[in-house]
Formats: C-alpha cells, structure tokens, sequence
C-alpha cells in the first residue's frame, strides 16, 4: 500500500507542476496589457533627459561660434533621431507591438519639443544677457 501511495504523490507533483506552466503562459499576455500604463513612469524620465543635456550645453558655451555649432549638432542629432525613431518603429510593427509603438512617438515628439523650446530660450537668454544671468552659464563668456 506503501507503494502506490508514493506513486500518487508523484502523479500529483506532476499535475501541479503543469497547472503552474499554464498559470505562467496567462500571466504573460497580461503585461502586455500593463504596458499601457508605463505611460506616467516614461513622463517622469523626460526631465532626466533634459538636465543632462543642459549640462553638456553649459560646458561647451565659451565663444558664440559654439552656439552655431551646437545648434546644428543638436539639429543634425534631432534629424538622425527621427530616422533611429522610424526604424524602431518598423520593426516594432512587425513584432506586432503597435500598442508600445504609439507610446514611444508620444515621448519622443514631447521630447523633441521640448528640446527646441529650451534652445531657443537659451539663445535668447544669452544674446540679452551676454554677462550671463547664471555664473554657470555666463562664467566662460564674462571673462
């Protein structure tokens, strides 16, 4: 009697272990619902990415010649960013992922707008205020 006992417990574990599997398959299609929501948290990045440009500007501004040749780095990168973003988007299509694609264009576009915003505000910023309004900023130009 011993014996079968063991052989079912072991019937058992098994039956339990593919419930688990199908448990797991299920689980996956619903992150794929939960991508939705990841919206707010790439909201949140946006910021991050727009003080470690600030500091690379600030670094780099010393002579007015800089700022022409930043502003057309900074095109020329917007420019190789769309045609980045357009492949991603190619392939996320073909992966059949349209859903995290849309998100992806949201951020990106805000992303470029605001770039172009702060640029122009710097430009402004400096040509009114050549001594500079910040030491940071105007440090290398005021001396």
């Amino acid at each position: 009697m011993g014996e079968r006992v063991e052989s079912g417990g072991q019937s058992g574990a098994r039956e339990a272990r593919m419930r688990r599997r199908r448990r797991r398959r299920r689980r996956r299609r619903r992150r794929r619902r939960r991508r939705r929501r990841r919206r707010r948290r790439r909201r949140r990045r946006r910021r991050r990415r727009r003080r470690r440009r600030r500091r690379r500007r600030r670094r780099r501004r010393s002579r007015m010649l800089l700022m022409m040749l930043l502003l057309l780095l900074l095109l020329m990168l917007l420019l190789a960013l769309l045609v980045v973003l357009l492949v991603l988007l190619l392939l996320l299509a073909l992966l059949v992922v349209l859903k995290m694609a849309v998100v992806v264009l949201v951020v990106v576009m805000r992303v470029l707008v605001v770039t172009l915003l702060l640029l122009l505000l710097l430009l402004l910023l400096s040509e009114e205020r050549r001594t500079g309004g910040s030491g940071r900023r105007g440090g290398g130009e005021g001396g």
